[in-house]
């Protein structure tokens, strides 16, 4: 179910935003240092959020599963005019989803928007690397 959800974000993205690059990714730490060395290289990536799902007993014969899809926006920190396109994109990105129905996973439903600190300070400061992250959640109903 994380994966499907997964690829259905992925999906969603590349629709809606054909021009960027889209990258899922399991670990993103490797992709850092060279987002860092590339002007104007401003990646989305999707990955499964680390807190996994907690599923939540509904009735006898379905549970409730809320799965966390972490989206990172990053951005080299070359100017401030990239900062502030990367924030903005983020805001925008946001938006993709929020209230929204995935078509490739149309039982999950959307239910919240968190914003989440993934790399501490000293890991933006060493890539040079603005990072904008956070969590999109969805309710799926499991029948048992």
């Amino acid at each position: 179910m994380r994966i499907e959800l997964l690829n259905a974000v992925e999906v969603d993205l590349r629709e809606a935003f054909p021009k960027k690059e889209i990258i899922k990714s399991w670990s993103i730490y490797h992709l850092l240092k060279d987002i860092a060395t590339k002007a104007d290289h401003s990646p989305i990536i999707v990955s499964l959020a680390p807190e996994g799902g907690e599923e939540i007993p509904k009735s006898r014969d379905s549970l409730t599963t809320k799965i966390g899809i972490d989206i990172h926006v990053l951005s080299a920190l070359q100017s401030p005019k990239m900062v502030e396109a990367a924030g903005l994109l983020a805001e925008e990105v946001k938006a993709q989803f929020r209230f929204r129905e995935l078509e490739q996973c149309p039982h999950a439903v959307w239910i919240g928007t968190k914003d989440r600190l993934a790399y501490d300070p000293e890991t933006i400061r060493e890539y040079g690397i603005y990072a904008s992250v956070f969590t999109v959640n969805y309710r799926i109903n499991i029948e048992v």
